[in-house]
C-alpha cells in the first residue's frame, strides 16, 4: 500500500498481463496533474463522489505550472461510474469534501505501472 499526501493507494492484483488498484481519496484532496504515456485509463466509482479534470491534448506542461491550459472535460464519479482518460492527456482527480467521505476509486491496468509522469513530484 503506497501513502500519499492524498490518500491511500493499494495493489489489489498483480499478474504478468494486468495490474488492478484501488485509490483512495481523502475528502477534499486531490490526485495532482499528471499523464500516462502509454496507458489509456479506466477508472471505476466504488464509494463516494468527485470529479476529473482532463486538459485538453495541446496543453502543455508550461501552461499548466502558470495556472493556465484548457480543461477540455469535467467528467463525475459516483458509485458505479466508470470513467475512461486517454493516453497522454493531462489529469487531475478531485474527491468532494461535502459529505467528508473519501473518493474510493477502482482502476485495472496493464503490467506497466511505470507509465506516469507528474506535472511536479507527487
Amino acid at each position: 500500500m503506497g501513502s500519499h499526501v492524498w490518500g491511500e493507494s493499494e495493489e489489489l492484483i498483480r499478474n504478468e498481463q494486468y495490474v488492478v488498484k484501488r485509490l483512495t481519496i481523502k475528502a477534499g484532496h486531490e490526485i495532482p496533474w499528471h499523464f500516462h504515456r502509454t496507458k489509456h485509463e479506466t477508472m471505476l466509482c466504488e464509494s463516494g463522489r468527485g470529479h476529473v479534470q482532463i486538459a485538453s491534448y495541446d496543453t502543455t506542461r508550461e501552461q499548466l505550472l502558470n495556472g493556465g491550459g484548457f480543461i477540455s472535460a469535467n467528467r463525475y464519479f459516483a458509485p458505479g461510474s466508470i470513467v475512461e482518460i486517454p493516453t497522454q492527456q493531462w489529469h487531475r482527480v478531485r474527491a468532494n469534501d461535502g459529505d467528508g467521505r473519501p473518493l474510493v476509486l477502482a482502476e485495472p491496468q496493464g503490467s506497466n505501472t511505470d507509465d506516469i509522469e507528474w506535472l511536479v513530484d507527487a
